[in-house]
């Protein structure tokens, strides 16, 4: 599902891959994989919150997952590594976007997910998620993505 405000933001790339934001502040595109209601409206506030990201869409299935990463191109995925295929069986999280950071938003821990080799360097951000564990991960996101743009 399409944001509408991200329907509206306009997304100037500059050089480096960044957005910039109404406050010239770095914009991170993001979407959020989860099918949790409880856990996506939680989600979906602290994204609103953060200055520095952008709910682009959110996917409660594999189908929309492959749907969204195709047609928006994020930087970030929020991803719950649990969630229905939504009828499309071909798609597994090995083919994310390689320019997108992976943060597994989950109750399980990583290090127990038997597909996690199909997952290409993921940042953890364990369940329950609080606001503050939250920023942290994005703060911890962001300078990453800033490190590799400069490389």
């Amino acid at each position: 599902m399409l944001t509408k405000k991200a329907k509206r933001f306009q997304r100037p790339l500059d050089t480096a891959g960044l957005t910039q934001g109404r406050s010239g502040a770095n914009v991170f595109g993001c979407i959020l994989v989860e099918n949790e209601y409880l856990a996506i409206e939680m989600m979906q506030e602290y994204i609103h919150t953060h200055e520095n990201l952008l709910l682009l869409g959110t996917a409660q299935t594999l189908a929309e997952l492959r749907h969204l990463t195709i047609k928006l191109k994020p930087e970030i995925i929020f991803l719950d590594l649990i969630i229905p295929s939504g009828g499309y069986r071909d798609f597994d999280y090995g083919m994310l976007p390689d320019h997108a950071t992976v943060v597994v938003v989950s109750g399980i821990p990583l290090a127990l997910y038997d597909k996690k080799h199909l997952l290409k360097n993921p940042i953890e951000l364990p369940k329950p998620v609080s606001h503050e564990s939250f920023n942290n991960c994005v703060e911890r996101v962001i300078k990453e993505r800033k490190r590799e743009a400069c490389r």
